[in-house]
């Protein structure tokens, strides 16, 4: 039996079943993803609690068949470097859950996905400690890996550590990057040199998508100091004067018109203060904050030729760099920006267009958006540990 744990809304599950390895248990305590999950791949996941699961456990409860592989991406608020890093002690963590669960139901082989923070110096420790101590269960620990999605196609930077162990057999051979920047594409056109592909762009990914379909105008709030400074946007500007705060003035986005041979990711003209990105990089991570700031918002720029930052839970996404912003400041007020559609997050997650999620609330729908493990990063993870030797 393959069990998988903190399901969330399916991506893990569509990436491992694209590679020919389904699922037979998941669990999630979410209703919503639940319901996402069970729409887009056919079966519902037990809903319920992971604390449950191992009082079930504790109890006697285990598969008929045993447990061939366990793959598990515990909740990564705790470790994030968005967040407090509070690690163990916050009550959202689950990985000391996750550990006990393996050596209870002890499969022959188990993966841990996580987010950029849990592998990082303050946090190595409690890796050792609670992945590495499964080494004590006769478990190979030696198999980990950080790789970023935008290597395997998908038009976003979104980096995941995982962490791989086995009872037998050989060290999984994790998948080497197929796509990187436009520079390293062209000098691996030399012979002797593996050949790769430039990364997929949000131009390429979303350009068949119409402005309507693709999110809307940020509205920036500005002061006059900025307008003093050179600031301006380019296009048409609507001012509103504030009585409340006659030194502020509020300007929306001009309206994004493309020329007739252009895709509707046309560029539009930077502010002074916001220079343009450089094209040949990938975007940011879709994430799984509901509120904005440097880490949650979810605003993408123009031009948007290069991939993705990382999706989050919501739909205003960062530019990718910090565009002359200090430590902290907020990213959504870049001139050149639009509020991401969710049409266009689940492309930019390397969700087919088809795929449903659930949920009354936009909250809801976000969470399970930017929580999500992209289905072509999970293909290859999966392809990789079906290919290993098992004897």
């Amino acid at each position: 039996m393959n069990l998988e744990l903190f399901s969330c809304s399916g991506g893990m599950a569509e990436g491992f079943r694209r590679a020919g390895l389904t699922f037979d248990l998941a669990f999630d305590h979410d209703e919503d993803a639940c319901r996402s999950y069970e729409q887009n791949l056919g079966h519902a996941p037990v809903r319920m609690d992971v604390h449950d699961l191992l009082r079930m456990v504790r109890g006697g409860w285990r598969p008929a068949d045993g447990v061939n592989l366990l793959v598990a991406d515990p909740p990564c608020t705790p470790w994030s470097r968005a967040g407090l890093r509070r690690g163990l002690e916050d009550e959202a963590d689950m990985l000391r859950e996750t550990a006990e669960l393996i050596t209870l139901l002890r499969p022959a082989e188990y993966l841990i996905g996580n987010l950029p923070g849990l592998q990082d110096a303050p946090s190595w420790g409690v890796v050792q400690e609670v992945i590495g101590g499964l080494a004590r269960h006769g478990y190979c620990v030696d198999d980990y890996a950080q790789l970023d999605a935008a290597d395997f196609g998908v038009p976003q930077h979104r980096v995941r550590p995982f962490w791989f162990g086995h009872l037998f057999g050989d060290c999984v051979r994790w998948p080497t990057r197929r796509y990187c920047s436009p520079e390293e594409a062209r000098e691996s056109q030399f012979p002797g040199l593996e050949k790769l592909l430039p990364w997929v762009t949000c131009r390429a990914a979303l350009s068949h998508l119409s402005l309507a379909d693709l999110g809307r105008p940020v509205h920036l709030r500005w002061t006059e100091a900025d307008r003093h400074n050179g600031s301006r946007l380019s296009g048409h500007v609507t001012v509103e004067s504030d009585a409340q705060a006659p030194a502020v003035t509020r300007r929306s986005v001009p309206a994004l018109v493309p020329e007739a041979h252009e895709s509707p990711l046309q560029e539009l003209l930077p502010n002074a203060k916001h220079p343009v990105n450089s094209p040949d990089a990938p975007s940011m991570t879709v994430c799984a904050k509901d509120r904005g700031g440097a880490q949650g918002a979810k605003v993408l720029t123009w031009p948007w030729d290069r991939p993705s930052t990382t999706v989050c839970a919501d739909e205003r996404q960062p530019p990718p760099g910090r565009n002359g912003r200090k430590r902290g400041q907020s990213a959504r007020g870049h001139p050149n920006a639009i509020v991401l559609s969710e049409p266009a997050a689940k492309i930019l997650q390397g969700f087919p267009e088809s795929w449903v999620l659930s949920g009354k609330t936009k909250r809801s729908r976000w969470a399970q958006l930017g929580m999500a493990m992209p289905p072509p990063l999970a293909e290859v993870v999966a392809r990789a540990i079906m290919a290993r030797g098992r004897s």
